[in-house]
């Protein structure tokens, strides 16, 4: 398995992505993506997490959030934040193993998980 990382400039703001691919039949296919959407005014990110069924409960994304946060610090931003389902207790698990802060929006349903980067 591999990793690749690329940074986008997208409308006024930037992305940092990275995505796991593996090898099958001599063809590359993807098992993860994790990516942090930062708006240059504020650096605030946000951060999402997609990995395959068959590759949930690996650690891969577990490893691909742990690199993706150590990229934004690098790259200035100063705090992130994700999103997260009710029906999604792994990934809440997952924000709180990295030491996010996660707590209840009453005004959408979700979870906002949210971790400072700097001091």
């Amino acid at each position: 398995m591999r990793v690749a990382r690329r940074a986008v400039g997208m409308g006024g703001g930037w992305e940092l992505s990275l995505i796991a691919l593996v090898e099958e039949d001599g063809r590359e296919r993807c098992v993860g993506l994790a990516e942090c959407n930062v708006d240059p005014v504020t650096l605030l990110g946000e951060v999402s997490v997609l990995i395959s069924d068959e590759w949930q409960g690996t650690g891969l994304g577990l490893n691909m959030l742990r690199l993706l946060l150590k990229l934004a610090k690098e790259s200035g931003v100063t705090e992130v934040y994700g999103r997260v389902s009710l029906d999604n207790p792994r990934m809440v698990r997952l924000f709180k193993a990295l030491g996010f802060r996660v707590r209840l929006s009453m005004e959408n349903g979700e979870y906002r998980a949210s971790l400072r980067l700097v001091d």
